[in-house]
């Protein structure tokens, strides 16, 4: 005999319930601007319960599966009408606002008295600038700020020309990848200078009058850096010129001219107590720390790479010390520039730098540029010339 018939009774789902019921209030709701972001709310809520009815229907075969998936599409609906309802709403407002704004400058411009009385003209009898006090102010302001370090010297002024006291070496050296005759000379400078900063050939000539003088900016320029001798007045430089023919036995006339500068005294800058390490700056002389590490040069040393942004020439020493005061033994390993201005300064020390610690510039002052014209005449060229020396004649 069979035994007993069994009938499954399987519940709705509560969630699939819940899910349309939300559905059903955003979706009625998803047509009022602004006040329909609590339907979308809503919307949003029923559809995560319509997902989680399904998968319960799923797992437990309870009832209501159709149910959820008609309550997550009306969801999804008030979802998608109330966002478009907003931005129409906005879009409407805007209008309407642009319209408003047209219209009451319109208002204002036809309410508006006319008056034949020019507006905004300048009276100078109402002015309360005194202007010649002005001037007197700005000039004395000018002298301070062109002493300031960073600047540019404060005037320039021109020398009588000097003669080539001296042709150290004359040779064939490569510049800028371009064979070139090398000429190292000196000259004795009118005054005590604290540095030499730029120069530049005019006009070089050989035996027969040919030009040797290059067309290339650089075949002008002069090299002065660092050939300013203890004395402060003895300038050493070097100049490249074509290499002239065979038979030229001598340079008949060079000229140029150098600048250097100089100055009637010094003073410190302070840039205060700081950490040595990377990123650290100071308002004053655009000064920086750019790197502080190991040394890559000698083992066991340290490197700290400094930013000052100061006109070349105008900086004599820099000094660093630690927290306490006590001047830290370093030794400068180079220095770079970029055109005119100082860039870097690179110092080593043994061992490691303190965490902590000062730096003070040395900077010359009342700085002046000056410039001078020179001269060399009847250069020989050492070829078959028994007096000159091998080592000074042309190579």
């Amino acid at each position: 005999t069979n035994g007993p018939l069994k009938i499954e009774i399987y519940k709705t789902s509560g969630l699939a319930v819940a899910c349309l019921t939300l559905g059903i209030i955003a979706i009625l709701g998803c047509w009022i601007p602004v006040l329909n972001v609590i339907s979308m709310i809503l919307a949003l809520v029923g559809l995560g319960l319509g997902i989680g009815a399904s998968l319960s229907i799923l797992r437990k075969k309870a009832r209501g599966n159709g149910i959820a998936i008609v309550g997550g599409m009306l969801c999804i609906i008030s979802l998608g009408t109330g966002i478009k309802v907003n931005l129409s709403a906005v879009k409407v407002i805007d209008e309407v606002l642009t319209e408003m704004e047209s219209s009451i400058e319109q208002q204002v411009l036809e309410t508006e008295p006319v008056s034949n009385e020019p507006r905004n003209v300048y009276d100078p009898r109402e002015s309360k600038v005194n202007y010649d006090s002005e001037v007197s102010s700005a000039k004395k302001s000018y002298g301070k700020m062109i002493k300031e370090p960073g600047l540019e010297a404060a005037f320039v002024e021109k020398d009588t020309e000097v003669l080539v006291s001296k042709v150290r070496s004359v040779s064939v050296a490569e510049n800028y990848g371009k064979e070139r005759l090398r000429l190292s000379m000196s000259v004795k400078l009118p005054r005590k200078a604290i540095s030499a900063t730029d120069g530049k050939i005019e006009k070089a000539i050989a035996g027969s009058g040919t030009n040797v003088l290059g067309d290339a900016p650089w075949d002008k320029q002069i090299d002065v850096r660092r050939r300013l001798k203890e004395d402060g007045r003895t300038c050493e430089f070097k100049v490249h010129l074509l290499v002239p023919d065979e038979r030229e036995k001598k340079l008949k006339e060079i000229t140029g001219e150098l600048e250097y500068l100089t100055a009637s005294g010094t003073k410190k800058i302070d840039l205060g107590m700081m950490d040595f390490r990377a990123g650290v700056k100071s308002s004053k002389a655009g000064f920086s720390i750019s790197k502080v590490g190991p040394s890559e040069w000698e083992e066991g040393s340290t490197t700290m790479s400094l930013k000052v942004d100061l006109q070349r020439g105008f900086l004599k020493s820099v000094k660093l010390y630690d927290e306490n005061g006590e001047e830290l033994d370093v030794s400068k390993s180079g220095t770079s520039y970029s055109g005119s201005r100082l860039l870097n300064l690179d110092f080593r020390a043994r061992g490691q730098f303190p965490s902590k610690g000062r730096i003070v510039l040395d900077v010359w002052d009342n700085v002046k540029k000056h410039k001078v014209g020179f001269k060399a005449l009847d250069i020989s060229l050492g070829r078959d010339d028994p007096s000159v020396d091998e080592a000074t004649g042309l190579l």
